[in-house]
This record gives C-alpha cells, structure tokens and sequence, in this order.
C-alpha cells in the first residue's frame, strides 16, 4: 500500500530515544546509511548526480520530513520546522557504502571541507516517515537567506520541476 504525503504521520514531539535500537511497527532506527533527498537527486530527475545516486544506492522508497521547503531557482532549499503541519516529500536512498557516496554529496552541495566558507547547506541528522516507520537520515539542510525565496506550501519539489 502506497500512502500520500498527507496521509503520513509526523511526530510533533522531535523526541528520540536513544535506547529504542530495534525495528517495531512504527520505528526504525539505524545508523544515519540512509540519504534523504527532496530536489534535484530524486529518483528520475534529469541529473547526472541524480542518476549516479540512483545506480549506487538503494531506493526505499518516498519519505516525508517536517520542514518547509523552498524553490530557489534551479534548485531548492530545505529547513527544519516545529510545525507537523510543514513536509518537504522526498526520496529515502539506504547507501551501501555512506562514507563514499557522502563525500561526493558533500562536493555537490558545497559543504565538503574542501569548499569554501560560508557553505550553503549543511548535512544533518534528522527523522522522516515512511509508511508506518520512523528513519533516522542524512538531509542537507539550506543555510542561507529565504527572504527572497519562494515557499513551496506543497512540499513537493517534483510539482514545481513539472510546471
């Protein structure tokens, strides 16, 4: 069974137990192996990196995040919110081998070590939902100025690429 984005819990709360290491009905909780993505690397985007993250590692499924997401242009931007009423959809990857794929990620969005200061995005740790489970992920969350940024109320990247 597929759910939509809306029909996906969110827990308002943000608390996390660290001794809740096993895998029930409503939580997983791994080591941050999985990728959560909501722009320009999601499954079936026209992006070379999209497609190099779709050959080496494993589509779980679509996710959803609380935090509101923003169009930025060419690419967008995404930021935490307290809000469970706030989603950014998006596309969860489990990564064979994370410390490989992660340092080719951090190149493409700036914040490797190796990039210039101020970066625009930071790679955090953060929960989002599929199905009925909770996945601990790498995101990268947007540092920089929203004033001019355009929200995107739906939370889904995909419907703008396709207008």
């Amino acid at each position: 069974m597929i759910l939509a984005p809306t029909d996906l819990p969110i827990d308002p709360s943000g608390i996390f137990f660290v001794l809740q290491l096993w895998h029930t009905d409503s939580v997983m909780t791994l080591d941050p192996n999985h990728l959560f993505v909501y722009g320009t690397l999601r499954k079936g985007f026209p992006h070379p990196l999209a497609s190099r993250l779709s050959q080496e590692a494993d589509h779980v499924g679509i996710a959803v995040w609380q935090g509101r997401l923003y169009n930025l242009g060419p690419y967008p931007g995404a930021v935490p919110s307290s809000k469970p009423y706030h989603r950014v959809v998006g596309d969860l990857f489990l990564l064979p081998n994370p410390s490989q794929a992660l340092g080719w990620l951090d190149r493409y969005e700036g914040c490797s070590k190796d990039c210039s200061h101020p970066h625009q995005y930071a790679r955090q740790v953060v929960r989002v939902q599929i199905g009925d489970a909770t996945v601990q992920t790498w995101t990268y969350i947007y540092l920089g100025d929203l004033q001019r940024a355009e929200l995107l109320s739906h939370g889904d990247y995909r419907r703008v690429r396709s207008r």
